[in-house]
């Protein structure tokens, strides 16, 4: 995924936080996912005001969320690690200076505690 162009990945990953907690899909690898959330989030970091880098942390939040409810067929440590890694990859593109930003990261860490 992280070889798709920057339009595609973006599409990806948004349908992938759109998922419905109902769908009936398999889970794709850990390690692609934390890549293509990073991939995801380095794109998204172009903007001086951080608007999309706010846009874009909420997304992946979202996508860690759908992906919590997958059955993976891997260890229950090596989800936790990709989705972590996700999760503070996000932490990275916000701007602390923000007041949006620090509400948005206060989430991820709250999130973060409730995954471990």
């Amino acid at each position: 995924a992280t070889s798709l162009d920057k339009q595609l990945l973006e599409g990806l990953v948004v349908a992938l936080a759109r998922l419905p907690f109902s769908a009936a899909v398999p889970p794709p690898p850990a390690a692609c996912c934390r890549d293509a959330l990073a991939k995801y989030l380095q794109n998204s970091k172009s903007d001086d005001s951080g608007a999309n880098a706010l846009e874009a942390a909420e997304v992946v939040i979202n996508v860690v969320k759908r992906l919590q409810k997958f059955e993976w067929d891997v260890s229950v440590e090596e989800v936790k690690h990709a989705l972590l890694k996700a999760l503070e990859k996000a932490m990275g593109c916000l701007m602390p200076s923000i007041k949006e930003h620090r509400e948005v990261n206060k989430r991820i860490m709250d999130f973060m505690e409730e995954l471990e």
